[in-house]
């Protein structure tokens, strides 16, 4: 990870959709951006955040298409994830958290491992600050997320997911990509957080271990050119190629990046 954009070794990636119908959207986000994120940025290890929304897809007077939120918080370790201080505040939600919480149709939560990160040749210059990596500064407008199960355990994983990063290179040969990430759950760590009293009555989505690629873009979803959906096939293609199954992906745009 010598030229990676993260600010740290571990990412928790949470994302899911409301019902724009029966959910103030707006109440919604102002208490994510402007109540959570900093709460969770004042934690120990937490170094940085991303929020993301999909771009809406199709009309339907009848039935309002979801909205479809994505976070991700950066920190130095997943031990960040089980620190005293995070479980405290898992375990006492505020009264927006507990109020808004449970509204999620959906919600998925992942800590993760990074395995593989790496930013644009053109940005792989020396960050600065606590937790700094090479090119940290860079922040995408938008981002391809794909989620998939990895290969069985007969399989090498760690060797999978090294074959799959390689590929992943030829995409800096787009001038829109600005950086990738691989990453892999660390299944113990995300059951610890999902079990707390912040996750009553949610709707979470259990599974088993998962992986997932996160591609970043300097193009943005509201005047999109075509080829974010072009290179998302693209990555999904090879992640089938290494022997994953059961994936999911979605393009996003930036809603706001908060930390150092």
């Amino acid at each position: 990870m010598t030229s990676s954009s993260l600010a740290g070794t571990a990412l928790l990636i949470i994302w899911g959709s409301i019902s724009p119908t029966e959910v103030d959207e707006l109440a919604f986000n102002d208490w994510w951006t402007n109540e959570h994120l900093p709460e969770r940025l004042a934690l120990p290890g937490f170094l940085r955040c991303r929020r993301f929304v999909a771009p809406a897809t199709g009309t339907s007077l009848t039935a309002p298409p979801e909205s479809k939120y994505l976070v991700w918080y950066e920190v130095d370790e997943t031990n960040a994830l089980v620190s005293p201080q995070y479980m405290e505040k898992l375990d006492n939600p505020t009264l927006r958290t507990a109020q808004f919480m449970p509204l999620q149709a959906t919600l998925h939560r992942c800590a993760c491992r990074v395995h593989a990160s790496q930013v644009r040749p053109e940005f792989a210059f020396s960050g600065s600050g606590s937790g700094a990596r090479g090119g940290a500064g860079v922040v995408g407008a938008s981002m391809v997320h794909v989620c998939f199960t990895p290969p069985p355990p007969a399989r090498d994983r760690d060797a999978c997911l090294d074959a799959l990063a390689a590929r992943l290179t030829a995409l800096f040969a787009h001038a829109a990509v600005l950086a990738f990430h691989v990453v892999e759950q660390d299944e113990q760590t995300t059951r610890a957080g999902s079990q707390t009293k912040s996750y009553a009555g949610v709707s979470l989505q259990r599974s088993g271990l998962r992986c997932m690629v996160l591609v970043e873009f300097s193009e943005s979803t509201v005047r999109p050119s075509g080829k974010l959906e072009a290179l998302k096939s693209m990555v999904v293609d090879w992640a089938v190629a290494e022997g994953s199954t059961d994936i999911e992906s979605n393009i996003y745009g930036l809603i706001c990046a908060a930390g150092g």
